[in-house]
């Protein structure tokens, strides 16, 4: 008996764990994704500043 609830705890803690691994990749990914996105803007604004200036791009 006592097997079975060590057993039963230890799947409890396993799902949390993955659930808890799963949430966090996807706020991974979340926040890859915004970083790309702010990446691009501030390369548009260098791009930007470069051509106002009559520099050439680096």
């Amino acid at each position: 008996m006592a097997d079975e609830n060590f057993a039963t705890f230890m799947q409890r803690e396993r799902d949390r764990l993955n659930a808890e691994r799963d949430a966090v990749f996807t706020q991974q990914h979340e926040l890859q994704t915004k970083f790309g996105e702010i990446n691009r803007e501030m390369a548009a604004i260098d791009a930007y500043e470069s051509a106002k200036s009559g520099k050439g791009t680096t």
